[in-house]
């Protein structure tokens, strides 16, 4: 359980550092270093994985993996519907506080990335975001320190920071901080991991349809 929680806590974080390096970015595209950030995510969901059922000897249903009937994914593909609405709504709020920069936002990730690649981004990070935050995280934490709410909070603060290096400050607190929450507050209500995957993959759909709109005729 230590190994996957500090995995959880510190892996997104490895892989954007060394993402950053000038030796990692030299000679690669911006598509280039996104395709190798995902693989590195992957893996870090797939060690974790290997935790729960070779090491800790748990059902993968102990973090999350439960049946989900049709009528419950029409739900949680409603609900991105409408948390991906919200998200510019939250965004112009925001913006009257907290200026916007072109490095880190929205638009400068759909204009320097193509639209397969955030496409296979969103289904990625759906996916791997809620095995590491909220399924293997809350669900151990809870199980070590005995409290759902502490955990959730830790596991939210877990998010947020894995975010940091990758959004500007503007789209953290517009975006990042209160969609993280929320979608923490879906995962306690509803302990399914598939779930938390479908909202989160649909709210941040809209970055692949920037991204065609951004792309050149013919594209």
């Amino acid at each position: 359980m230590v190994v996957g929680l500090l995995i959880s806590f510190f892996g997104y974080g490895i892989i954007q550092t060394l993402l950053a390096q000038p030796g990692t970015q030299n000679g690669l595209s911006q598509d280039g270093l996104t395709i190798l950030g995902l693989a590195g995510v992957w893996i870090l969901a797939g060690i974790l994985l290997l935790l729960v059922v070779r090491w800790e000897i748990a059902p993968l249903s102990s973090i999350g993996f439960r049946t989900l009937r049709l009528g419950e994914a029409l739900l949680a593909a409603g609900m991105g519907v409408v948390l991906s609405i919200s998200v510019p709504v939250m965004t112009l709020l925001v913006a009257r506080v907290v200026p916007a920069t072109d490095e880190g936002s929205v638009a400068a990730l759909s204009g320097s990335t193509s639209w397969f690649v955030l496409l296979i981004g969103v289904i990625t990070t759906g996916i791997v975001e809620e095995i590491i935050f909220r399924g293997y995280l809350i669900e151990r934490l809870e199980a070590l320190i005995g409290n759902r709410w502490l955990a959730a909070g830790i596991s939210l603060i877990a998010f947020i920071l894995a975010h940091v290096l990758t959004w500007n400050m503007q789209h953290l607190v517009a975006v990042v901080i209160p969609l993280g929450a929320i979608m923490t507050g879906i995962y306690l209500w509803k302990r399914n991991l598939p779930f938390n995957m479908i909202v989160h993959i649909v709210v941040n759909l809209p970055l692949v349809f920037l991204a065609l709109a951004n792309a050149p005729a013919g594209a």
